[in-house]
């Protein structure tokens, strides 16, 4: 039985290359769908986190980045946000700042669509200006080649 064809590169169990192996910072491809789910990582006053980046091969993607946090973690005036990148040019980029009355239970998503060009470097990064405050990028979308 062949295994089937258009994985990303994530590998699989038994040489199966369309079966979800865990988070990664790389773009997979199933078919002509995308995925990216960075998993959670801490952003500090002095370390960025970087949950997306990779380059895109011969295809364009029309994409939409879910961006989340935990809440539980701000600090009173406590700036965080995220950013995007294509070849190292911001496109998109958001700030928050926390005040002592913010109180959420629950991590608020929101989300931005792009388009990435085939052949370009993509990168999707977390900050914060005081205290760790963990996040995550989860990215889907279409291919077109």
């Amino acid at each position: 039985m062949a295994a089937p064809s258009g994985g990303g590169g994530g590998g699989g169990p038994v040489g199966f290359s369309n079966s979800f192996t865990g988070t990664a910072s790389a773009i997979e491809l199933v078919g002509d769908h995308c995925y990216a789910y960075s998993g959670v990582g801490s952003a500090t006053s002095s370390t960025e986190f970087t949950g997306l980046s990779f380059t895109t091969g011969n295809y364009y993607s029309v994409c939409r980045i879910y961006t989340l946090y935990d809440a539980s973690d701000l600090a009173a005036n406590n700036e965080f946000g995220y950013r995007f990148e294509l070849n190292g040019t911001t496109i998109a980029f958001t700030r928050r700042e926390a005040s002592a009355t913010d109180v959420v239970d629950a991590p608020l998503p929101a989300y931005v669509d792009i388009i990435i060009p085939a052949y370009t470097e993509f990168a999707a990064t977390g900050f914060s200006n005081t205290s760790s405050v963990d996040m995550s990028f989860q990215l889907t979308g279409r291919i077109y080649r």
